[in-house]
């Protein structure tokens, strides 16, 4: 309920404002009635308009909190100095609002001045016999209070501009570094589809050589040839659709063969030499694979074993199946540690999985595993094509 109505009010300051002038009028005019039969009786409509005018002040307290003020200030000392009852609790909510809504330093100045102005005048009136002595620790103390409240709620709302300010600049800082992530992984995919397209077309090329060279003594060999270059170029057609718009940079520097499933093998090795106790598991019809899902396997496994060395804790344990499907090759990597990362997918190694798998066409889940643990679950499609890499004939005379 009160969340709702601070939210209201934050909605809506003007019409808040009014209604809380409106209470202390309201209480006031009560008050002033109360006094009728009395020595102090309120008669004149200039002791009404002194009553209420530091409850008026209220109406302006954060569009201008240091004219209200001032001007509920003066009204109260006024008012103390013509008899009119007033027990300062407008001039508290005007110091309050004074340090939270007005300049950081002026508004305090404000506040500390109206304080010491009251507190004077509360004083002068006990010296003078006009006022109990209770007066003067209440006024002090009231509009003390009310100081203290305003500083806590502005080193508050301070903080939280602060802390919000700290927020948005990390989420900017981890979006460029996620583009940066993408843009790195994309230019590596594209690189490894530079070697895979510049294997097919020296095929294509070395086999029409051949085919243009037998052409007229050897029909075999020339329809084989012909067949050769029919597969490569239709496997590298395939393969250049998965990678469509990937971003490709340029670069000279000197480029190894890239690995695929079948050196999954030579990454389980390696990882157990650096401490991690990782099963591998192959099953079904183990072929060759077009380039592009061969490699990306391997990259994917790769990430998803360096995740575990980094992230897993000293004892965890990992298993990597690797299933060759009729369509589909399904790779796992399952492991019982702490967990590679958060499924919000803000780690640069997996956001590099997930744009490779999605370049392939394929399908990705990551996540933890119930009792503990983490998973990277891959299912990339086999495109059908020749699986074979294709050999030259040799020339007959």
């Amino acid at each position: 309920m009160m969340q709702r109505l601070s939210a209201w009010a934050i909605a809506h300051p003007r019409v808040a404002d009014a209604l809380v002038a409106l209470f202390f009028v309201s209480i006031l005019i009560a008050v002033g009635y109360s006094l009728r039969g009395t020595e102090s009786e309120i008669e004149a409509p200039w002791q009404w308009v002194v009553l209420i005018l530091p409850a008026v002040a209220l109406l302006w307290r954060r569009s201008a909190p240091i004219a209200a003020i001032a001007m509920g200030t003066f009204a109260t000392i006024v008012a103390w100095f013509l008899d009119v009852p007033n027990f300062a609790l407008e001039a508290s909510v005007l110091c309050y609002s004074a340090v939270v809504y007005g300049p950081p330093a002026v508004g305090r100045r404000w506040a500390f001045a109206s304080t010491a102005a009251l507190t004077s005048f509360a004083a002068f009136g006990v010296a003078s016999g006009e006022a109990d002595p209770y007066v003067i620790p209440v006024v002090a103390a009231t509009l003390a209070v009310a100081i203290f409240l305003g500083m806590n709620v502005l080193t508050a709302s301070t903080e939280l501009e602060h802390s919000l300010q700290r927020a948005a600049d990390l989420e900017r800082m981890q979006a460029h570094e996620a583009r940066h992530a993408i843009a790195d992984e994309r230019a590596r995919i594209a690189r490894e589809l530079h070697d895979v397209v510049a294997h097919g077309l020296s095929v294509i090329v070395v086999q029409s050589g051949a085919a243009q060279r037998i052409l007229e003594t050897d029909t075999d060999g020339t329809r084989h040839a012909l067949s050769q270059i029919e597969s490569a170029a239709r496997q590298s057609l395939t393969e250049m659709r998965q990678v469509l718009g990937v971003l490709r940079t340029e670069e000279a520097d000197a480029r190894r063969p890239a690995s695929g499933a079948d050196d999954i093998s030579d990454l389980v090795t390696s990882c157990r030499e650096n401490g991690l106790d990782v099963e591998l598991w192959v099953s079904g019809d183990v072929r060759p694979l077009p380039a592009t899902v061969d490699t990306g396997a391997y990259r994917i496994a790769q990430e998803a074993l360096t995740n575990v060395l980094k992230h897993g804790g000293p004892k965890a344990t990992a298993t990597v199946n690797l299933h060759y499907g009729d369509e589909f090759l399904h790779l796992t990597v399952v492991d019982d540690g702490r967990g590679a990362a958060a499924e919000n997918g803000s780690g640069h190694g997996l956001l590099g999985m997930r744009e490779r798998v999605e370049v392939l066409d394929g399908t990705i889940r990551i996540g933890p595993v119930i009792g503990g643990g983490f998973e990277v679950d891959v299912t990339i499609p086999v495109v059908t094509a020749a699986q074979s890499t294709p050999s030259t004939p040799s020339q007959t005379s």
